[in-house]
């Protein structure tokens, strides 16, 4: 959870605490989609970590997939990052803390 960790807030986390999830939020294949104020987003989730994209931010540049280290992430077929092995994901921090535009938050 945010704030329970001994790593400090990103930007991204300030971000997801404010806009929370959204009363039009439903599972699909395992994700959590929603439509929030910031726009489209997918919660990828397990015991040990959650991943949300948020869509509508994602450019596609490439640079979460590029330095995660454990192969989590890839572009999908509309040039949007998703996760691809939620259960390899050790939460060091680097796509959450690189990304440029925000999209991507690691909890």
């Amino acid at each position: 959870m945010i704030g329970e960790s001994h790593l400090p807030l990103t930007t991204s986390h300030f971000w997801w605490s404010v806009i929370g999830r959204g009363s039009s939020d439903r599972e699909v294949r395992g994700e959590i989609v929603g439509r929030h104020a910031l726009g489209l987003s997918k919660v990828y989730a397990s015991d040990k970590v959650a991943i949300t994209v948020l869509e509508d931010w994602c450019k596609g540049c490439e640079i979460c997939v590029e330095v995660c280290t454990k192969n989590c992430l890839a572009m999908n077929a509309l040039g949007i990052v998703e996760v691809v092995d939620l259960e390899a994901c050790n939460k060091c921090l680097l796509c959450d803390l690189l990304c440029p535009d925000f999209a991507i938050c690691v909890e």
